[in-house]
């Protein structure tokens, strides 16, 4: 769904994409490829909001130009949603000690008037 294109082929022949609540709207594997360079250059995974993945050495060339801050923010919006849906995703995160920040997450309901601890359990 990421790659629109690909997506319109897919859709074209009545691709089954699964329950649209499970989508994560950034491309995790391509995001962790990167975020495991970071981890293997800085030794943490405190990627700042507007980091972009450079074009020089150290950093793996094949990522440069990958908007990666904007990436790991959006786990962190994601961290109840990544809990509850995907248990694996959450497992190789932590692999590289990747840090969310409770503050910075949506509600698995983001209509929701307020969260409370309702929120965190799925149905």
């Amino acid at each position: 769904k990421h790659l629109p294109e690909r997506k319109a082929m897919l859709d074209d022949i009545d691709f089954d994409w699964g329950d649209p609540r499970r989508f994560i709207d950034v491309p995790f594997e391509k995001v962790m490829c990167a975020l495991f360079g970071y981890f293997m250059i800085r030794g943490d995974t405190f990627v700042r909001p507007g980091f972009v993945m450079p074009e020089e050495r150290p950093w793996p060339t094949i990522l440069a130009g990958f908007e990666l801050g904007a990436a790991v923010a959006r786990l962190r919006q994601l961290q109840n949603f990544l809990e509850t849906y995907h248990p694996v995703k959450m497992s190789l995160l932590r692999m590289v000690d990747f840090s969310f920040f409770p503050e910075l997450a949506e509600p698995l309901d983001p209509n929701a008037d307020e969260m409370n601890m309702e929120h965190l359990y799925v149905e």
